[in-house]
């Protein structure tokens, strides 16, 4: 018999609400469906009870697809942010033109909160392009190798002990209930006030529980 496949995309108007229903009637609608595959690298949107229950399909993700785009997008923020271009935008849209001191990218203090393929990829990209010093934080064994190349590695409970120390923070972290509300306003008390910029590369609605309390500029 004919067995169906079933590729979830996200248009620029369609919300994870509208994917997870519009996968749950695919599946109550379509008896010999056996592949649901989501373009997406997070899944935690197509997680429900109705789709759970649904045992002979196999659900697959386009893990590593972004790995290296997300690497880039990581570079070009930590570039933003030093060079203090929301600052030269703004004189550039009032027409008004003064001088700023910018700061040097060239061996930054990073700590990556999530330390898998992406995490990995961004370490190696900026390691290579900018000399960056790199603290992990993962629950994943890390070799001995590995941890010879980077300057702290620890567990989530060990996050306290790494914001001090860097000026850019990255969380590349999926969405579970262990990692919800895990930056908060203890979590940006210990962070350096004037020059450490949050990069969040992952699901933002639930894992931050805070306001920044600095200005977009630093």
């Amino acid at each position: 018999d004919y067995t169906g496949a079933f590729i979830m995309t996200m248009g620029n108007k369609m919300t994870f609400t509208d994917a997870r229903a519009i996968a749950e009637i695919v599946v109550e609608k379509s008896p010999k469906l056996r592949w649901v595959h989501t373009l997406t690298t997070g899944v935690d949107f197509l997680l429900s009870l109705k789709l759970s229950e649904a045992k002979h399909i196999t659900f697959t993700n386009a893990k590593g697809a972004y790995t290296r785009p997300l690497a880039e997008f990581v570079l070009m923020t930590v570039l933003y942010f030093a060079k203090k271009m929301p600052v030269f935008m703004k004189q550039k849209r009032e027409h008004k033109y003064e001088k700023h001191v910018t700061q040097l990218a060239h061996k930054a203090h990073v700590g990556i909160i999530g330390y898998g393929n992406v995490g990995r990829a961004v370490a190696k990209l900026l390691k290579d392009s900018l000399e960056a010093k790199i603290y992990a934080i993962t629950n994943d064994p890390v070799s001995e190798e590995e941890k010879a190349s980077l300057e702290f590695v620890g567990k989530t409970e060990d996050m306290d002990k790494m914001f001090p120390k860097v000026d850019y923070v990255v969380t590349i972290l999926p969405l579970t209930p262990k990692t919800k509300g895990l930056i908060n306003a203890s979590t940006f008390k210990l962070m350096k006030p004037m020059y450490l910029s949050l990069i969040h590369i992952c699901r933002c609605r639930r894992l931050l529980t805070c306001r920044s309390r600095w200005s977009p500029y630093h």
